[in-house]
């Protein structure tokens, strides 16, 4: 069972460095598709050798579609994910990635001109692989599962450079465009035919370690003796409050199984998780911080250009593009950072580093822009990270896809506010990107009390009952009997069923009227 884990997990970073977000490695991918003369036709009269206005203007509508469509379906490839299962998805991942390939090997402006929809495909590709690599994190050890999404995310950032791989292998060796698309097309249907099969052995063995034995008794063993235990820990809280005692633990007096009437929150419906002030949280701090990141991307080359000539800008810019991709260096880092301080910290954490380099791209030097390149990656590594644990840890594996998706578009929508901005500062302000810069900054003092609030909660209800925690809370209790975060307002006046386990029930005196019935089913205490 182990190995074909660690070949369902190696296929799976495979697919997302390969194929999951090869689409924003456009810039390489245009520059070729120019010297090849696509959509010249549109040009008149002289055409300048990076290509005339209208035909970049064409070329763009093929990057839009891409992009549009990445973010469009998210929702409904967490729809499709969530009720299809993982093997669904991966063949649905293989499908269009594939599509995707050939059809941009085939295309031709004056011919078969189907850029877009291979674009378009490899958008929708990418966006299932991504998706389909958070289930994988399911399957091995939870202390892992911060590093397998961590890894995910930086990946698919990274996967950028694919197409500049592809056009530095034209330039060195002068393969054609179709040779390099059809051969990335047979690559992806045998890493995504790899992820059906190691699926299916994966599934098989899980199904295998089901069975009934002494192991599965041991189990059933350790859970009662840890249902006792968080009822004394609650039989403390109550006689605190005045509230009165009740007997556990002996043969002679009844033994209570504790039941939060609470759900947990990767045990509530879709609606009650996308309620929670657990998803506001996740949805201001994905929305506020993508947003930020998408816009020092657009405004880098202004930035530079006012903070020295242009040959300099130029060179820092090259250099800006270079470091960009490198997010899986801080791997490490992120996956420490996790394991040692907990969700709630990382994001605060993610925000200081997101202060940092928002503050050094203030500064008016161009050499303290390197700086500032560094830790924009490590800013987006973090956010990208972040999210993805947030959602698997604190949401689930049953609901993954569809908040995924409900968060993505929530982040696409507000990630609108960046044309109006851009418009704002070229023509309002005189392209003073350091202002749009200062804007951006002041977006992430609300996020701080925002993310507070939370993990006071969090660790609110980890001190009340460390049973009804989150996983990321509570890393030593095996999976089985972790709880998902509970809200803010319901910490305070929790409410928990007491069922009664033994033939008997007998409350010991001074026990408030109607705390502890007598029944079999027992009754409720309000903490």
């Amino acid at each position: 069972m182990l190995y074909s884990k660690i070949v369902l997990l190696a296929l799976s970073l495979s697919s997302v460095i390969f194929f999951g977000g090869i689409l924003f490695g456009w810039a390489s991918l245009q520059l070729w598709l120019i010297e090849e003369g696509q959509y010249v036709n549109v040009c008149e009269g002289h055409v300048p050798k990076g290509g005339c206005s209208a035909q970049l203007s064409q070329l763009d509508m093929v990057f839009n579609a891409g992009s549009i469509s990445l973010s469009g379906v998210t929702l409904l490839v967490g729809l499709y994910m969530d009720y299809f299962g993982e093997q669904a998805t991966a063949a649905a991942s293989g499908t269009f990635v594939v599509c995707g390939c050939v059809l941009l090997a085939f295309a031709e402006s004056d011919g078969f001109d189907s850029f877009i929809p291979g674009y378009m495909c490899l958008a929708i590709g990418g966006c299932f692989t991504l998706l389909s690599s958070f289930t994988v994190s399911f399957t091995i050890e939870q202390k892992y599962q911060a590093m397998c999404v961590s890894a995910s995310s930086c990946l698919f950032d990274a996967s950028a450079v694919v197409f500049t791989v592809f056009y530095e292998v034209h330039v060195a060796a002068g393969t054609s465009r179709r040779t390099m698309f059809l051969a990335w097309a047979v690559l992806g249907a045998v890493v995504y035919l790899g992820q059906i099969v190691a699926w299916g052995l994966v599934k098989a063995s899980q199904e295998e370690g089901r069975g009934e034995g002494p192991a599965a008794e041991e189990g059933e063993e350790l859970a009662l003796k840890d249902h006792v235990q968080g009822a004394s820990k609650v039989e403390i809280a109550a006689e605190e409050k005045g509230m009165g005692e009740f007997a556990l633990g002996t043969p002679a007096q009844p033994v209570l199984e504790v039941v939060p009437t609470v759900l947990p929150m990767n045990e509530r419906t879709l609606k009650e998780q996308l309620c929670s002030y657990d998803f506001v949280v996740l949805s201001a701090f994905a929305s506020i911080q993508m947003l930020r990141a998408n816009m020092y991307i657009c405004m880098n080359d202004q930035l530079l250009d006012g903070l020295g000539s242009h040959d300099q800008a130029k060179t820092f810019s090259s250099i800006f593009s270079f470091v960009l991709p490198t997010a899986p260096l801080f791997i490490p880092i992120i996956d420490f950072s996790f394991s040692r301080f907990g969700i709630a910290n990382v994001l605060q954490l993610c925000t200081a580093v997101g202060i940092v380099y928002g503050g050094l791209a203030l500064v008016p030097s161009m050499y303290a822009q390197l700086a500032t390149f560094l830790f924009f990656v490590m800013f987006r590594g973090y956010v990208y990270s972040s999210t993805g644990v947030f959602i698997a840890q604190v949401f689930g594996l049953a609901t993954l896809g569809r908040v995924t998706g409900v968060a993505n578009t929530i982040c696409a929508i507000v990630g609108l506010l960046q044309y109006p901005a851009q418009y704002v500062t070229n023509s309002l302000l005189g392209g003073k990107v350091l202002v749009l810069d200062l804007l951006l900054l002041g977006l992430c003092v609300p996020l701080l009390p925002m993310v507070a609030r939370l993990k006071s909660a969090w660790d609110a209800q980890k001190e009340l009952d460390p049973f009804i925690a989150s996983p990321h809370l509570s890393p030593a209790l095996p999976p089985t009997e972790e709880y998902g975060a509970m809200d803010m307002g319901i910490i305070s006046s929790a409410t928990y069923s007491f069922r009664n386990i033994t033939p008997t029930l007998k409350p010991m005196s001074g026990s408030r009227p109607g705390s502890l019935p007598g029944t079999p089913e027992g009754g409720t205490m309000i903490l």
